[in-house]
C-alpha cells in the first residue's frame, strides 16, 4: 500500500513525466553522436588508407618488377610509421602476394578477391 502511495503522489508522477523523455531524448542524442563519429572515423581511417596506397604504389612499381625485396620491405617499414597502418602486402601481376610486412590477416586480402 505505501508503494501505491508513494507512486500515486504528484510529485512522483510529475518526476517520472519530467524524467522519462528527458531520458529519452538523452539516449537517443547520444546514439545519433556516436554513430555520425563512427562515420567519420571510417571515413577517414579510408581516406589515409587511400593516401598511404597511392605513394607506396607509385614507389613499389620498379621493386615489384624487379622482384626487389629489400627496397619492398623498406617502403613497407616506412608506411607502418602511419599509426593507422597495421600491415602491407606487396603483390605482382599474378596477384600472388610477393612480400608481407606487419601483422594483419592475409584471408581478409584473400576473401576480397
Amino acid at each position: 500500500m505505501t508503494v501505491n502511495k508513494r507512486f500515486s503522489s504528484i510529485h512522483s508522477r510529475l518526476l517520472f513525466t519530467t524524467l522519462l523523455p528527458l531520458t529519452l531524448l538523452c539516449i537517443v542524442l547520444a546514439s545519433y553522436m556516436i554513430s555520425t563519429q563512427r562515420v567519420v572515423l571510417l571515413t577517414n581511417l579510408k581516406n589515409i588508407g587511400s593516401v598511404a596506397v597511392q605513394q607506396v604504389s607509385s614507389s613499389a612499381e620498379f621493386p615489384l618488377y624487379s622482384d626487389n625485396k629489400e627496397i619492398l620491405e623498406d617502403l613497407g617499414e616506412s608506411v607502418l610509421d602511419i599509426p593507422s597502418v597495421q600491415g602491407v602486402a606487396f603483390h605482382n601481376l599474378s596477384q600472388q602476394s610477393s612480400i608481407t610486412i606487419g601483422d594483419f590477416d592475409l584471408s581478409v586480402i584473400q576473401n576480397r578477391e
